[in-house]
């Protein structure tokens, strides 16, 4: 969607008042996210583009694999793969025909606290395809076979998953850091969870999480806004007005400077590092975005790539980001390298944490983390569904239907003294958690891991 592109790229540059961010000459009028309200009340935000004949749709109904009950987990993620398996009176096989005949595009996935829907046609299938959409989510079948199908897949998923060292890793850091916490668990489920669950659990599922409260709606595309709004109560008017959702407490990652190893054999070790990060409603989220861009997420730009893979050869890669959900935020990072340099490489990536936290960034470094994130962030929205997932998302994360025009700003207002004290804030070396996957040398667990569930 080139056009689209560009005027976000335009509409970016044109807000952001420095050196590196002029406004572009001659830039044509720049679109606005609109807010479409339903006749029944249902809310989209909405960015019209009629330069191809493509409508894409992404709906975030708040739940996902937190609310997994116990003995039960993967229950979620089953119920969103079910979904697409056949509703109303189409069985999966003519349901997946149906959606192909109509060039559509149609997926439901499960988070930690969401379970998105993504949906993609073509202007002349609008009508047809969107009754496909609607079936799914008002009238799925969730049968019996299409579960037993679902269910081998995530088995092999699952038996896939324990052979990877990077899987097991992040799974043992997630099932540490967070211990009872309904994050704790993994979404995907376990073998004996997988094998308990029938199709009434999926209906249970289907029934607390699919509905109308605080569903979040992206629309971009080939429809006007007075088009949109009657479809939205079609396709979602159905449905129940409200859930039942279990209420996920806030919670923070505690690890207490732990190392924790898993023994493989294997010539090189997966290492998965983390700690408390910010939620993004955080005031200082932008400020660790740029200081995580310093430390370790701007590539090979970043002091992590620069002391531990140039100058100390001890890796090919190593990163860090920062995660969040609707209960937290972490900082996580990865590292993969021989079994000989994983100590040393825990010690420099501890070392990096501290000095930052110590010391923050220079202003050379943070001028630059500015650039690169303000330049670099429209050429992620490069189609009409990456979009609409964006407009999903800033719903959830509370950014407001500004967030386009604001955006650049948020990150240019940082001072240094901002980054300085945020650095202190959030890197703490102490507080992270290492698990590493292989035959680690000189690496000694300073407790032992739990066992798998």
């Amino acid at each position: 969607m080139p056009i689209l592109r560009r005027v976000l790229v335009l509409l970016l540059l044109a807000t952001a008042g420095s050196a590196f961010a002029q406004p572009a000459p001659n830039a044509p009028k720049l679109p606005e996210i609109q807010r479409v309200v339903s006749p029944g009340g249902i809310e989209a935000w909405f960015l019209p583009d009629r330069s191809l004949p493509i409508l894409a749709i992404t709906l975030a109904f708040p739940g996902g694999t937190a609310q997994d009950r116990k003995g039960k987990e993967g229950e979620t993620d089953l119920t969103a793969q079910v979904m697409t398996e056949g509703a109303g009176d189409l069985d999966a096989e003519a349901f997946r025909a149906r959606l192909e005949d109509l060039a559509t595009n149609l997926s439901i996935s499960a988070g930690r606290d969401a379970v998105t829907v993504s949906f993609r046609t073509l202007t002349r299938y609008r009508e047809e395809a969107l009754g496909l959409l609607r079936l799914a989510l008002v009238q799925p079948r969730l049968a019996a076979d299409a579960l037993e199908r679902a269910r081998e897949r995530q088995l092999s998923a699952i038996a896939r998953a324990a052979t990877s060292p990077g899987e097991i890793a992040r799974d043992l850091w997630w099932r540490t850091a967070f211990a009872d916490h309904a994050y704790g668990h993994t979404g995907d489920g376990t073998p004996a969870s997988i094998a308990g669950i029938g199709p009434e659990d999926l209906r249970t599922v289907w029934r607390s999480q699919i509905t109308r409260a605080d569903v979040k709606i992206g629309v971009v595309g080939d429809i006007a806004a007075d088009q949109l709004a009657p479809l939205l109560d079609a396709l979602l008017g159905a449905l129940p007005a409200k859930g039942d959702l279990t209420a996920v407490p806030e919670v923070s990652a505690s690890s207490g400077g732990d190392v924790l190893v898993v023994r493989r054999q294997q010539s090189q070790s997966v290492v998965v590092f983390g700690g408390p990060g910010l939620r993004r409603s955080d005031p200082d989220f932008e400020t660790a975005h740029l200081v995580n861009y310093i430390l370790g997420g701007g590539g090979f730009s970043a002091r992590l790539m620069r002391e531990v893979r140039e100058k100390a050869g001890l890796a090919y890669s190593v990163s860090t980001g920062l995660g969040t959900l609707e209960a937290t935020g972490v900082v996580q990072g990865s590292v993969g390298t021989a079994n000989a340099a994983v100590a040393r490489s825990i010690a420099m990536i501890r070392s990096e944490f501290g000095r930052m936290a110590s010391e923050g960034p220079t202003a050379a470094e943070l001028e630059n983390a500015k650039r690169s994130v303000i330049d670099s962030f429209a050429l992620n929205l490069d189609s009409t569904g990456r979009i609409a997932g964006f407009l999903v998302n800033l719903q959830r994360d509370g950014l407001g239907i500004d967030y386009l025009k604001t955006r650049a700003e948020r990150f240019l207002r940082v001072t240094l003294a901002d980054a300085k004290r945020v650095a202190g804030r959030v890197f703490d070396p102490d507080r992270l958690l290492f698990v590493a996957v292989g035959e680690p040398e000189n690496l000694k667990p300073t407790r032992d891991s739990p066992a798998a569930p």
